[in-house]
C-alpha cells in the first residue's frame, strides 16, 4: 500500500511540474513563430513553476514595450525630420526625446554658433518637478562627440560632469540622468540631457539605444538644415542678381536706342545722297556703317527679347525663314573674327544650291579641327556621277554676284 501510495503520489507531481512546463514551452514556441501576444496562463503549478512563467511574462511584455517604443521612434524621428528650419527641427527633438523615453525633462545644448540656433532649448512633461534652466545655462565641457554617453545618477555613481553641473542636477531634482553628444564627425553640435526625477526606474538598454539614435538623428538633421538654409540664401542672392541683370538690360536697351536712331536718320540722309554726291570709297564705307548700325540694332532687339523671355511675356509666331539669307547673315559676322585664321571654308552659296534645288534637308555645322575652322554641310539630293561632281559644287551665277567667297588650299 506504501508503495503504492508513494508512486500516486510521485505521478500527480510530476504532473504538476510537466504540464505547466509543456504549456510554456507552447508559448514560447509561439512567439519564437511571431505571436507576440502570448503569455503564460497557470492555475495550478508549484511557486517555483509560477515564478518562471512571471519572468517568462515579464520578459515578453518587455519585448513588447521595445517594439512599441521602436515604433513611437520612427515617429518622432519623421516629425524631427519634417522641419527644414534649423531651430524648429531643435525644438522638435527635445519634446520627441522627452516623450521617447518618458523623461521628466529634456534638455538640448547646443554649441555656439553665429549661423545656427542659439541658447539651450527645454522640454517638460505637463507635471514635471523641479527647475532645469540652470542646467539649461551651463555648458557641457566634459562629454566629446562620438559614441560615448554618460550615466549621471544624482548625487553618484557613473562617469560625473563639472560640479557646478551636478549642483544643477540635484537642484533639478534629478535621479537617472542620461548624456549623449551629437555632431558632425569630430565636430560637437550639441548635447542632449534627458531627466528622470529622484526615485524612477533607471533607463533601460533600449531606452539608451533610442535616444543616442534620436541623438544622431538630430546632428544629420541640422546638418542637412544648415545646408538648406546656405542654398535658400544663395537662391536668395541670386535671384536679386537676376532681377538686378534684367532692369539693367530692359534700361540699356531702351537708352541705346535713342541714339542709335539718330545715327541711323543721319546715315540714311547721307547715302541717299540728299547732302552732296558720294565717292566710290565714300559709299563702300559708308555702307559697312550701315551693315553695323543695323547689326547693332539688332542686339538691342536681342536684349529686348531676352528681357521679355525673363519675364514671360514672349508671344511666338511661327513665319518662314529665308535660310540662304540666314547663312549669309551669319557669314557677315563670323567673316571678321575669321580673318585670321590660316584656313577658312565658307563656300555659303552651296547652301543656296542646296536649297534651290535639292530636298529641304541641308544642314551646316559649324566645326574645328586643329587651327583649321570649316562649315561642313549635308546635301540630300539624289548622288551624282562621279565625273559630274566637280560641277555640282560650282557656284551658282547670282551667287558668284551676291555672296563672294575665299577658298584657300
Amino acid at each position: 500500500m506504501g508503495v503504492l501510495l508513494g508512486a500516486r503520489i510521485g505521478r500527480s507531481m510530476t504532473r504538476r511540474i510537466t504540464t505547466p512546463l509543456a504549456q510554456m514551452l507552447r508559448v514560447l514556441d509561439r512567439m519564437g513563430r511571431g505571436d507576440h501576444d502570448a503569455r503564460v496562463t497557470l492555475t495550478e503549478a508549484p511557486a517555483e513553476v509560477d515564478t518562471v512563467a512571471t519572468a517568462l511574462n515579464a520578459a515578453a511584455d518587455e519585448a513588447a514595450t521595445e517594439r512599441d517604443m521602436l515604433r513611437a521612434f520612427q515617429q518622432h524621428s519623421a516629425a524631427v525630420r519634417q522641419h527644414l528650419s534649423r531651430t524648429h527641427a531643435v525644438v522638435a527633438a527635445a519634446q520627441s526625446a522627452g516623450e521617447l523615453v518618458d523623461a521628466d525633462h529634456a534638455v538640448i545644448r547646443l554649441v555656439p554658433d553665429e549661423e545656427g540656433p542659439s541658447g539651450p532649448h527645454v522640454w517638460s512633461a505637463p507635471d514635471a518637478a523641479g527647475d532645469v534652466s540652470p542646467l539649461a545655462a551651463i555648458p557641457v565641457e566634459w562629454l566629446a562627440v562620438g559614441p560615448s554617453m554618460a550615466f549621471v545618477a544624482v548625487p553618484d555613481s557613473g562617469p560625473q560632469p563639472s560640479e557646478k553641473e551636478l549642483v544643477a542636477l540635484r537642484t533639478a531634482g534629478a535621479g537617472p540622468v542620461i548624456t549623449v553628444a551629437f555632431g558632425e564627425g569630430t565636430e560637437p553640435v550639441g548635447h542632449l540631457t534627458g531627466i528622470r526625477r529622484d526615485g524612477r526606474a533607471a533607463w533601460r538598454p533600449y531606452e539608451v539605444h533610442l535616444i543616442s539614435m534620436l541623438a544622431a538623428e538630430l546632428g544629420r538633421i541640422l546638418t542637412q538644415a544648415r545646408l538648406f538654409e546656405h542654398a535658400s540664401e544663395l537662391v536668395a542672392r541670386l535671384q536679386e542678381v537676376d532681377a538686378a541683370k534684367t532692369e539693367f538690360l530692359a534700361t540699356v536697351s531702351h537708352e541705346l536706342r535713342t541714339p542709335l536712331t539718330s545715327v541711323a536718320g543721319y546715315l540714311e540722309v547721307i547715302l541717299d545722297e540728299d547732302v552732296g554726291p558720294l565717292t566710290t570709297t565714300q559709299d563702300k564705307m559708308l555702307s559697312v556703317i550701315d551693315r553695323n548700325v543695323e547689326r547693332l540694332r539688332r542686339l538691342i532687339e536681342d536684349l529686348l527679347l531676352m528681357s521679355r523671355i525673363e519675364a514671360g511675356q514672349l508671344v511666338l509666331i511661327p513665319e518662314p525663314v529665308d535660310l540662304a539669307a540666314l547663312i549669309e547673315s551669319v557669314s557677315q559676322v563670323v567673316t571678321p573674327a575669321a580673318a585670321d585664321l590660316p584656313y577658312l571654308f565658307h563656300r555659303f552659296f552651296r547652301a543656296g544650291n542646296a536649297t534651290r534645288q535639292g530636298r529641304p534637308r541641308h544642314r551646316t555645322r559649324p566645326g574645328h579641327r586643329g587651327d583649321h575652322r570649316r562649315t561642313p554641310r549635308r546635301d540630300r539630293r539624289r548622288r551624282l556621277p562621279r565625273r559630274r561632281r566637280h560641277r555640282h559644287h560650282d557656284p551658282a551665277p547670282d551667287c558668284r554676284a551676291t555672296a563672294p567667297f575665299h577658298e584657300h588650299r
